[in-house]
């Protein structure tokens, strides 16, 4: 594969990597990248919880693909995730209520396949996307009047 040689003993990556090297294998057309993300793939996870590997599978075109499920993979549960490109790209662009659940997914993944470097386009699109300073219609706290940021000689539409 294109991708970890740290913590082989963990037999959570040969699972991951088999199951990568089927969707490729079976999806050839359709396979942009495929990367481990969660707990895995952070390095920080000790291997003594229920066993998981969270797969990424992003693709050329929506639609297409694998579809996603959640399997036990000798004995491993292998939850498959598949989306298009450009549909995870534009989420990695949005800061939702969510945000701080779902921001790990876009920051941290390690590459199983990636040969065109799309994962570290969609790690740039967030961390940009965190860069750029909020404004109106960004999904951003609104400010309140008194406190630094509230544009002066402005009043709240409602009672604070």
């Amino acid at each position: 594969m294109d991708g970890v040689q740290e913590h082989r003993d963990d037999p959570r990556w040969d699972v991951a990597e088999r199951v990568a090297a089927a969707v490729r294998r079976r999806f050839p057309a359709d396979v942009l990248a495929v990367a481990v993300h969660g707990p895995l793939a952070h390095g920080d996870d000790d291997g003594g919880g229920d066993g998981e590997v969270g797969l990424l599978v992003a693709t050329y075109r929506p639609g297409t693909g694998p579809p996603p499920a959640t399997r036990r993979v000798d004995g491993v549960l292998v939850d498959l995730t598949v989306v298009a490109a450009e549909e995870r790209l534009r989420q990695a662009r949005q800061l939702t209520s969510r945000w701080p659940l779902t921001a790990d997914r876009y920051v941290t993944t390690r590459a199983l396949h990636d040969p065109t470097g799309w994962l570290a386009t969609l790690r740039d699109e967030h961390l940009g996307r965190l860069a750029r300073p909020a404004g109106p219609g960004t999904g951003a706290a609104p400010r309140m009047p008194g406190r630094p940021g509230w544009p002066s000689g402005t009043r709240p539409t409602r009672p604070c």
